[in-house]
């Protein structure tokens, strides 16, 4: 519990209620589960989140995703059975 500031990569595979910061790349592994927001260059999910997530680059939702929120990003990438319950908004296009 509490929020999370990387300054490079990270992947989170455990559970987080709080919002993820971080400079380069969020993994949200396949069991991992975020209640919060995340703000980052690139993410990548396969586990659950749930809040807002602000990308400055690309966001793709793997096959495994389960994603609650608004999304704002460059670049989206929604694979087939991913889920997506929430608003996008796009951004440098």
């Amino acid at each position: 519990i509490g929020n999370v500031v990387a300054p490079e990569d990270i992947r989170i595979d455990g559970t987080i209620e709080g919002n993820v910061t971080c400079t380069g790349k969020v993994i949200v592994g396949q069991k991992g589960k975020i209640t919060g927001d995340i703000e980052a260059t690139n993410v990548e999910v396969m586990g659950s989140v749930k809040g807002n997530i602000t990308v400055k680059e690309a966001l793709i939702l793997k096959s495994t995703a389960v994603f609650e929120g608004n999304i704002t990003t460059r670049t989206l990438t929604i694979e087939p059975q991913a889920t997506l319950n929430g608003k996008c908004t796009m951004t440098g296009c």
